[in-house]
């Protein structure tokens, strides 16, 4: 068999029943701290905008806008949902994926179960398909990819949303392969956009084109099985080369999804390394920004094309800035929601603490990504006005793998996220049902509290 076809077989025989308990939980945290991020990501102007043009194209009312109270067709809601759980860059990421797999997976597993009135096994087992399919694909593609100027996040998870609808869906071997097929030839994403709201519409529309190309499929709509590997197929295509598929890695042999890294700060991933470190140090000894010489700050060469900003002039430039989020992290001595506002970012103080910051790229540190499976390991050295340093080497942010966030502060930060959208009452009722997902009979049970017009009393 082909690597589509392998890939399809995987995703219609595994069971709920097989998926081990830590991945469970483990989803459970990432679609909790997904939906989170919609919430808050849904007052952006981008998300405002393209639920307003959705919208405006009216159709069957079949699935929530996350934070609105919106319903619109289900590949529609997902594609707004999608654009919410990104635009904020607030969203968990993952190395074997090569970007951002919820902002698209929830949406397209949220999306289609509130449609389908569908229970929350069904739900967890699609989401846990689709990370692992794009895991796979992004594990055998590499880093090429994404330097040579496409961001996975919305080329690679199309497929990875096509993978999840086709579980949710319940379709055949031979429909999911079509479904897979379909979606590699709807994979689009340029990282030229980071920085502007088109980034977030690599996740939506990944979302969108993953659900239409399994609703596709399931009518009979066809594809080749050689999408992927083929002469002319996704691998070839977007890296230049046929890739050998005789060593890929095996599904579920661990699940990629215990690695996810989610985000203690509001900003691009490549930056939260450098902020924990430069927070450790002026916090460990005391140091105040006028102290503050010079803050030296050594990334491996690639994070220069993804945070390429110094100067931002607006919130979204600000989380591709690494300048600007240590800036701001030392001028208020934290990193979050409140730091990202256009009127913060152009703050006189802000900008003249940038003056300081200087971005030095080492090929040390991308050997050392590279071995050990890291984003953006970072070396810091503040030099103060009295000549003397303080240094450190911090290799993987809290939120990785090495330093999880527990589930209380994933609450928190769900609360944070949510305060502007949800009455307390939706919001405590929507994280009850998340951390029990799997007793949940009807997804239609959650959906209901993710709306800022309803309050209601019940779980029926």
């Amino acid at each position: 068999m082909n690597m589509i076809e392998n890939l399809s077989s995987f995703i219609t025989e595994t069971k709920f029943a097989d998926i081990p308990v830590n991945v469970v939980e483990r989803a459970k945290q990432c679609i909790l701290d997904t939906i989170a991020v919609a919430l808050y990501g849904s007052q952006f102007e981008s998300s405002v905008i393209a639920s307003a043009v959705i919208m405006e194209t009216g159709g069957k009312k079949e699935s929530t806008i996350i934070g609105t109270n919106k319903k619109a067709p289900v590949f529609l809601a997902a594609l707004v949902n999608g654009i919410s759980s990104h635009t904020a860059e607030y969203d968990d990421d993952l190395f074997d994926f090569l970007g951002h797999p919820s902002c698209i997976l929830m949406p397209v597993v949220l999306s289609l179960s509130e449609k389908n009135m569908l229970d929350g096994k069904s739900m967890l087992a699609s989401f846990i398909l689709g990370n692992e399919t794009g895991s796979i694909i992004g594990n055998r593609m590499g880093w090429k990819h994404y330097r040579t100027g496409f961001h996975p996040t919305g080329t690679i998870g199309t497929i990875a949303a096509s993978a999840a609808a086709s579980k949710l869906l319940n379709l055949s071997v031979k429909e999911t392969a079509n479904a897979l097929g379909i979606a590699a030839s709807s994979a689009s994403g340029l990282r030229e956009n980071f920085g502007t709201m088109t980034k977030s519409w690599h996740a939506g529309h990944a979302a969108s084109g993953g659900i239409m190309a399994s609703l596709l499929a399931q009518k009979g709509y066809n594809s080749s099985l050689n999408s992927l590997e083929g002469e002319s197929g996704f691998f070839k295509v977007f890296q230049g080369k046929r890739e050998d598929v005789s060593d890929v890695k095996v599904p579920g042999k661990p699940y990629s999804i215990l690695d996810v890294v989610q985000k203690k700060y509001p900003s691009g991933a490549a930056s939260h390394p450098a902020v924990d470190a430069v927070l450790q140090i002026i916090k460990k000894n005391s140091i105040q920004p006028e102290d503050i010489q010079t803050i030296q700050c050594y990334v491996r060469p690639m994070v220069l094309s993804i945070l390429k900003y110094k100067y931002p002039e607006n919130k979204l430039e600000a989380k591709f800035s690494l300048e600007y989020s240590i800036a701001a992290a030392v001028v208020f001595g934290s990193l979050g929601i409140d730091q990202f506002t256009d009127k913060v970012v152009n703050k006189p103080r802000v900008k003249e603490m940038i003056k300081k910051i200087f971005v030095i790229a080492d090929e040390k540190l991308e050997t050392i990504a590279m071995k050990e499976n890291l984003l953006s390991p970072v070396k810091i050295i503040i030099t103060l006005k009295t000549d003397k340093t303080y240094n450190t080497i911090i290799k993987e942010a809290k939120g990785g793998p090495q330093a999880p966030f527990h589930w209380r502060e994933l609450e928190d930060k769900f609360f944070e996220c949510s305060e502007n959208v949800l009455s307390k009452f939706n919001a405590q009722s929507a994280v009850t049902l998340i951390k029990n997902l799997e007793e949940v009979k009807k997804i239609n049970n959650l959906t209901k509290f993710l709306s800022n017009s309803t309050n209601r009393s019940d779980f029926s």
